[in-house]
């Protein structure tokens, strides 16, 4: 059973050399990694040349103009010749034991097989490495994705593994967003499929970037709304938690277009309200905090709902410590 493992490069001349290292530490040899460049402006195509020299499961697809990471991720998927696809970032690493792990849950009833992973914080402190394991056994699309809510891996790509077959048949693909292009891909995924696998085992060492630095201010009510319909279409009116989660980024909008008076993010959070008024039964407001305010949204109206969240985010605001 041949792993495709596609890693889109851009300006990676750092990092990529420990990625691909570890990758080729494999105890599952039956993969190929397909390394896409994205038109770098430094070393990165070299050492990837470089790379390939010396393992023929290595193949190489190079871009003429930089197009993102979610369609540099379409092309190694047209390219990818494995029954399962996995993806890989070329600023983390893996244990040798990645694939492997994800090889040994594969049955023909299986369409998707989920692991754990490391977050790698490297500050000034030096590096901090907390594990996050995915909830563990074999059961239904809904129940998993709801326990996967709740450990925080739902949108992250490569702690999963998924059937090509699958993808190319229902031509899945990732869409050209800046930001949460992961999250759609699993969304459209998920509507294909009935039973997924998750491990405990933790081989994915995630080296969280800098989000401001990476991505800078962006503007992510659009896109969320896009998931959000993207959530409904895949699970239709089932109560399911990454509906909830959505609802609560965008929740955000609500009290910003108030407190700085901005009648464009109210008009847009107007929208929002009624989309989601007849799919939630409710919106947890402060994650963060201590104190859980949530509202039971009424269907029939999203204009009350809309108000009665500006009055919730106002009394939160008041009352946090």
């Amino acid at each position: 059973m041949k792993i495709s493992v596609i890693i889109p490069i851009f300006n990676a001349e750092k990092t990529l050399h420990n990625c691909v290292k570890h990758l080729l530490k494999q105890t599952w040899h039956d993969y190929e990694l397909i390394l896409i460049n994205d038109n770098s402006n430094d070393n990165t195509w070299k050492i990837a040349v470089e790379l390939a020299a010396t393992d023929h499961r290595i193949k190489l697809i190079n871009n003429t103009t930089n197009i993102g990471a979610g369609l540099c991720r379409n092309k190694g998927l047209d390219f990818a010749q494995g029954e399962w696809v996995t993806f890989c970032d070329a600023d983390d690493y893996t244990e040798e034991t990645w694939l492997s792990d994800f090889a040994s849950k594969v049955s023909d009833e299986i369409e998707m097989v989920v692991q754990g992973f490391y977050f790698e914080n490297f500050g000034n402190n030096g590096n901090k490495s907390s594990a996050v394991v995915a909830y563990s056994g074999t059961n239904n699309r809904n129940t998993v994705v709801n326990a996967l809510c709740n450990y925080d891996v739902f949108g992250y790509l490569w702690c999963k593994m998924y059937r090509t077959s699958i993808i190319k048949r229902e031509h899945i693909e990732f869409k050209q967003y800046q930001f949460l292009e992961d999250e759609m891909f699993n969304l459209q995924y998920l509507k294909y499929t009935q039973k997924i696998v998750c491990i405990p085992a933790c081989n994915y060492h995630y080296v969280r970037p800098d989000f401001y630095a990476k991505y800078g201010e962006f503007d992510s009510f659009d896109v969320n709304i896009e998931l959000f319909k993207q959530a409904c279409d895949t699970f239709g009116n089932i109560p399911i938690r990454i509906k909830d989660i959505l609802a609560e980024r965008i929740c955000e909008w609500l009290w910003v277009s108030f407190r700085f008076n901005k009648p464009d993010k109210r008009i847009k959070a107007m929208q929002f309200c009624n989309l989601v008024g007849p799919h939630l039964h409710y919106i947890q407001l402060d994650r963060q905090g201590n104190r859980l305010i949530k509202l039971l949204v009424i269907p029939s109206f999203p204009t009350m709902c809309y108000y009665t969240l500006h009055i919730l985010f106002f009394l939160k605001n008041l009352f946090k410590k």
